[in-house]
């Protein structure tokens, strides 16, 4: 972190996907490629979704 104003070194914003065997798809997101929900500090803006044959849960900083 010499040289850098950062003091934590993160990346600005994020998105995967995982797909698993059983057919469950996960996506993570953060940063400004995150919704926008709840409060308005962008280090807040993480959503992590997963969709299954029979619906699918999204989480995010303030609930499910």
């Amino acid at each position: 972190m010499s040289g850098t104003p950062r003091q934590h070194l993160a990346p600005d914003r994020c998105l995967a996907f995982i797909d698993f065997d059983d057919g469950v798809t996960a996506r993570l997101q953060c940063g400004q490629q995150a919704p926008k929900v709840g409060r308005e500090g962008l280090h807040t803006h993480k959503r992590i979704a997963v969709y299954g044959t029979r619906g699918f849960v999204h989480w995010w900083m303030w609930g499910w």
